[in-house]
């Protein structure tokens, strides 16, 4: 009896055409590893260990790897192939920046299943989490560098050789978050639910030649009738400026009976924006550079067609462009999955931390470690939700946000003056790698809780202090949260005191 993989093969070749293969389960995770879409890596984990399966367009071998810095130095890696028929899977570790990658004394992989598909090599293995090995690096919920590489023909020995590696010029690294629990379509909607689509992006924008530059685009949102809600947001980021389009936030206005500049665009934040923007400053969706799809989950989605609900919103993009070109024309931005098949609970979003400010928020030079804090205070937070009914809230999903400065990131929980397992964390943030992330599983926030924002900035580059601000090369510390029920309170910050910060320093203030 045929396998599938077999009849898949048997049926690709009957139409001529080099087909990709099918998985050989359901995989909630996958990525796409390189521009050409030759590697792509497919996975599931659980609380103890994690099962890759990697597909690379070659009759070759194929690998991935965890590295520390995005080079082969000190990597974990795991190389596998398909010869003859018998699939072999290796753990190996790197030495050097482009040297050979011994394999481990201890393999701790487990082959599941290998074959040749139609031109591609299949490698399906499991690892644990933590491993307990020296030459393995544990597998967290921090952002990792995945390093790939792709040979085309199988080793002429049992193993491959140091000219299999130093001569492959098939290879990269990507940023990835491997143990997001947020799955794809299939794990994340509700089977029979409706969707529909509509696009929120910037239309035809001539970027200006500076470093730094914040977009305000005004957009009317489909007329509805009846109340929907928002379940998935997905990035629509023009080929080619992945690296300029650093982030894009979502704003609610309000004052939507003297909104007249539908499709215009406005300096963020500039003295002489038009009265149209003004209202517009609840963030109701945030997305960040390198990150992908968001899911609602299957319980809550962000009300639509309400009375309350945002008729126009204001889609803000941050522009990062380095090299000062005038020629970037950009239309990237944010499509919309909405339903009219409502859920149980209405979501919302709120953001936490310090407010960014180049009074306040000073960054030393030379600074191998340095912390910034921001409160989302039990004041703030409770009063809130005490004016609007609610005793507690579910909190489902966290973006964690800095800038170039950032190393570690993280969003405390205090109840009672007692620190609770954090929400969110990032021990190896990525400027340019930023995902919303799932909590593995909801925390409640009662009345009485509070939130603290913490950034562990590293200036050893910087000559000169680093202020907060807008700029890529300024800093912010801030996370997104998301949760249900949804209540009106958009912000919740603290910076700190101008008066006793200017004291601290010696400065006086004139009044």
């Amino acid at each position: 009896m045929l396998r599938f993989w077999q009849l898949f093969a048997v049926l690709c070749l009957a139409s001529l055409a080099q087909c990709k293969p099918n998985t050989t389960e359901s995989f909630a995770h996958n990525v796409v590893l390189d521009a050409g879409e030759v590697m792509t890596v497919y996975w599931n984990f659980n609380d103890t260990s994690i099962t890759f399966e990697i597909h690379g367009r070659t009759e070759g071998w194929v690998g991935i790897g965890i590295s520390p810095s995005g080079s082969m130095a000190n990597a974990d890696i795991m190389v596998g192939w398909v010869k003859n028929g018998v699939a072999t899977i290796t753990d190996r570790h790197g030495q050097s920046v482009n040297g050979y990658p011994p394999q481990d004394t201890v393999q701790n992989v487990e082959l599941l299943e290998g074959m040749e598909v139609d031109g591609y090599t299949v490698i399906k293995f499991r690892r644990l989490l933590v491993t307990c090995d020296s030459e393995d690096i544990d597998i967290t919920a921090d952002t990792v560098k995945m390093i790939y590489a792709w040979g085309l023909t199988d080793p002429v020995g049992d193993d491959i050789a140091f000219g299999n590696v130093h001569e492959a010029s098939n290879k990269g690294v990507k940023s990835i978050v491997l143990l997001n629990p947020a799955g794809s379509d299939e794990v994340m909607f509700p089977e029979g639910e409706t969707h529909l689509t509509f696009d929120l992006v910037n239309d035809q924008f001539h970027v200006p030649a500076e470093d730094t530059y914040y977009n305000c685009h005004l957009i009317k949102l489909p007329d509805m009738a009846d109340k929907h809600h928002l379940v998935k947001v997905e990035p629509i980021i023009q080929a080619g400026h992945e690296l300029n389009v650093h982030h894009m936030l979502v704003y609610h206005c309000t004052d939507d009976a003297n909104i007249t500049l539908v499709n215009e665009d406005a300096t963020c934040y500039s003295s002489n924006m038009p009265e149209d923007f003004h209202s517009c400053e609840f963030v109701i969706i945030a997305w960040a550079i390198g990150g992908g799809s968001f899911h609602f989950p299957k319980h809550a989605g962000y009300p639509l067609g309400t009375p309350d609900a945002p008729k126009y919103v204001v889609l803000e993009t941050h522009y990062d462009n380095p090299e000062i070109k005038s020629d970037i024309v950009d239309s990237s931005g944010l499509r919309f999955y909405y339903t009219p098949d409502l859920r149980t609970h209405d979501s919302g979003i709120m953001e936490v931390g310090h407010v960014v400010s180049g009074f306040t928020d000073i960054i030393p030079p030379n600074a191998e470690t340095f912390l910034d804090y921001g409160e989302c205070t039990e004041n703030c937070l409770g009063s809130h939700m005490k004016m609007e009914g609610q005793d507690s809230l579910n909190v489902f999903a966290v973006l964690l946000h800095s800038h170039l400065l950032g190393r570690e990131l993280t969003l405390k929980h205090v109840r009672n003056g007692t620190e609770l397992p954090y929400l969110a964390k990032d021990s190896s943030y990525d400027f340019n790698f930023q995902e919303t992330r799932f909590l593995s599983e909801e925390r409640v926030l009662n009345q009485g809780d509070s939130m603290q924002m913490i950034c562990n900035y590293n200036s050893l580059d910087r000559s000169t202090v680093t202020l907060g601000g807008l700029s890529t090369s300024e800093e912010m510390c801030l996370s997104y949260v998301y949760y249900y029920p949804k209540m009106s309170l958009g912000f919740c910050e603290s910076e700190a005191d101008l008066f006793l910060l200017l004291q601290h320093f010696g400065i006086a203030m004139v009044r």
